[in-house]
Parts: C-alpha cells; structure tokens; sequence
C-alpha cells in the first residue's frame, strides 16, 4: 500500500536517524488539513509541532499550539481523576498500578505534555478488582455500556466507568479538556483466551512494580522493561485487531532508541522475559525501526533475526498497511495473528471469526450511535434507533465483504511466498 503524501510526510519527519522534514514544507493547505486529521487519530501531532515549528505555516503552528494547551489542560485532569481514584481505592485496600497515559514518561516520550490521553487505564490484582470497581462507583462512576465480547477477551479490562453526569462528547477537538476521562480497571496483561496464542501468566509483572514520582504526585507503575513489555503487547494486539495508533509504535521506538546502548538493561532481559515473550515484542519493535528508523539494541536486533520466517515475510509486505488502517479498513493483519498460532484447530477458528464475523452489539450498545432520547416520542426514538442499526449493520457488512477479496489474495501471495 503506497502511503499518501501527507502521511508519508509525516513519518518522514519523524524519524529518529535522518529525519526528513524537507515534505512538509511541499505540502498545499488541503493536505496540510489531511495530515492534520490524520495525525490527530495517529496522536502524533504534539510530536510533530514540537519537532519542526519552523517548517510549519503559521496558521498549523497556531492550530499545535493551541492543541498543546488543551492537552496541558487534560494532563491536569488525568492527575486529579487518578488522585481522586486512588484515594478511593486506598480506602478500601484495593492494590492498583498506572498503565499507558502519564505513566509512559520519561521512558517512552521526552515531555509528558505531548502525551494525548483520552482515558485513565489502572491494573489492579484480582484480589482487588472489583473492591476498586465497588470503590469507584460510590464516589460517582457508573459502568459505561461495553459490547460483551470485548469483556474478558479483547479489552482485558471490566466495562468503562464513566463519571455519572459527566461530558463524553466530540466536538471535533482530539485534546477537548472539557471531556472528562473514563477508567479502564484491568485484570491481566495479555488476553490469550481471545488471541489463541501468547503468554499464558503475565503476573510477575505486578510483583516487579515501582514506585514513580511525577509533578508532586506518586503512584506505581511497571518496571520499565515490562513497560516496554506490555506497550509492546498492547501495540501488537491494536495491530491484530485493527485501531493501532501509529503513536504506539513510536513511543516503542522512542524507547528503544534512546536505551539503545543500555548494555546494563539489556543484559537483564533474558532472564526477566522469556523467549516466547521476546519474540512478541520484537516483533512491534521491528515495526518501530521500520516505520520511524530507531536505533535497535543489539540485544533487539539478534532477537528479530530470530523471527519466523513468515513473520518476517509478513513485516516487510504488509507493515505499511497498519499505517493506513486508520483511513482504510484491512485485514491483512489476519495473516500475521495466523502466523503467531501454533496449534491448526486454533488457527483455523481465527480464520473464520475474522473473514466472518458473526458478532453484533445489541440495539443499545455504545458501539451503535443513538437518537436523542428527548426527541419526539418514546416509539419514534425505537424507530430512529432501529433505522440507525440497520445502516450501521448494512455499512459493517459491506465494509468486511469489500475486504475479503484483498484479504484472500494478501494471504495466498504471503503463505505462496
């Protein structure tokens, strides 16, 4: 897939060796406007304007800066929902990490302002999960309508809360501080009952937790290699699934540049992760160096020759297709989630969910756009809320089944190779 322009001008001026910045500067404002929507889904706009002010026009470098301030607004916002959590969850003795958001500083991003977060994702031991969720629903959250499928499999965390009362909704601003955080309670690090395949017990992680400090505020967070663990995960399951934000991989990026002669670190991570571990991180790592041209530990670089084969083969024929993911829907990341199944019945039932799926969300589901509830009457709001499914049930249908022609041929030119 040939990237279009202004993506391919961003990337390239986001490269960590050689960067090329030369491309922004041949942008027209129309394109400007497209690199500007896309880098926003991307989370890579802070990164851009803090990189190169000096080639953006004066009007993309008013429209950053703003955008900077904003999100300064939400990294106060973040702090004060986490405060408020933990005190409640202290309360009630039930053990949380911070996972992603600011806890991502300073290992995978240099300044924690340029760090879009649009939820606050908390881990907590199964012996205090659900006195955490207890906890967070008498200080004012309820649980936020969640497809089932996604509970347990996909999503490893329970059903969002959602501050009752509070505003959720777009108004056309990726960094709107007026949008209040919803919390994501996670309950494992890895979902293999969804994936089929993966580690099967992550929770050594827990045990190696840290203390961190940020801003006159301290919590835990992972260990920094199992940060880089998890980020790498998390990023692979976004990649399988569809939705991965190319940010994902520049944070895994960042940091692997940045630690890429920290021999000491390096050498600790054979005995903290095992083989089948490594191979998965690698493999985000991989596209890291691919997309934004980091340096590779050589630790890193002798764990990617390593990859199967068909991994590899997988990487370098389809690593461009998660860049336009976010613009066009493909499945060629089906062929990669194959390729890391080792048993064949397990391989052949991802297969047929992913070329049919047969999962819907119910009539009310937050998946499914709803009417105003305080429009007309109580029948014609069911109407409006039928005819809203039928189109979005019609419009998912057609956009699988445009898909499977491209899909089919991806994975017989791959396998064929």
């Amino acid at each position: 897939m040939a990237r279009p322009i202004h993506i391919s001008a961003l990337i390239q001026a986001l490269q960590f060796q050689n960067p090329q910045p030369d491309s922004l500067r041949k942008l027209s404002r129309a394109e400007w406007e497209q690199l500007l929507a896309y880098s926003d889904l991307a989370r890579l706009t802070l990164i851009l304007g803090q990189a190169w002010p000096e080639e953006l026009p004066d009007w993309v470098r008013e429209r950053i800066a703003r955008n900077l301030a904003d999100n300064r607004e939400r990294l106060s916002l973040a702090q004060c929902t986490y405060r408020d959590a933990a005190d409640a969850l202290r309360a009630v003795g039930a053990d949380h990490l911070v996972l992603k958001g600011f806890s991502q500083w300073p290992y995978f991003v240099s300044d924690v302002r340029l760090r879009p977060q649009a939820d606050l994702d908390l881990y907590c031991p199964a012996e205090s999960l659900f006195r955490a969720h207890s906890a967070l629903l008498n200080i004012g959250y309820e649980a936020g309508r969640t497809p089932e499928m996604h509970i347990g499999q996909v999503g490893d965390h329970l059903p969002i809360l959602i501050r009752r009362q509070s505003s959720r909704q777009w108004r056309g601003n990726a960094f709107d501080p007026n949008i209040s955080l919803a919390i994501e309670l996670h309950y494992q690090f890895w979902g293999r009952s969804y994936a089929r395949f993966g580690p099967t017990d992550l929770n050594v992680f827990w045990t190696r937790r840290c203390n961190r400090f940020m801003q006159g505020m301290t919590f835990q967070a992972l260990d920094p290699l199992d940060a880089f663990a998890f980020s790498a995960l998390h990023a692979l399951r976004h990649l399988l699934y569809g939705g991965l934000a190319p940010y994902s991989i520049y944070e895994l990026g960042f940091f692997l540049h940045h630690n890429a002669q920290n021999d000491r670190l390096w050498k600790m991570w054979p005995a903290q992760h095992d083989a089948g571990l490594r191979l998965l991180v690698v493999a985000a790592a991989f596209l890291a160096a691919e997309w934004f041209g980091c340096r590779l530990p050589g630790a890193v670089e002798e764990e990617i020759r390593h990859l199967p084969p068909v991994v590899f083969r997988w990487f370098k024929r389809f690593g461009e297709s998660a860049l336009g993911h976010l613009f066009e829907f493909n499945k060629d990341a089906l062929w990669l989630h194959l390729a890391l199944i080792d048993s064949s019945r397990e391989r052949t039932s991802v297969l047929v969910r992913r070329l049919f799926p047969l999962w819907f969300p119910a009539l009310n589901s937050r998946w499914v756009q709803e009417p105003d509830e305080g429009a007309g009457t109580e029948r014609r709001n069911r109407l409006q809320k039928c005819i809203t499914y039928l189109n979005w049930f019609v419009v998912r249908i057609a956009r699988h089944l445009r898909a499977l022609p491209s899909t089919l041929w991806g994975g017989v030119r791959l396998w064929a190779s």
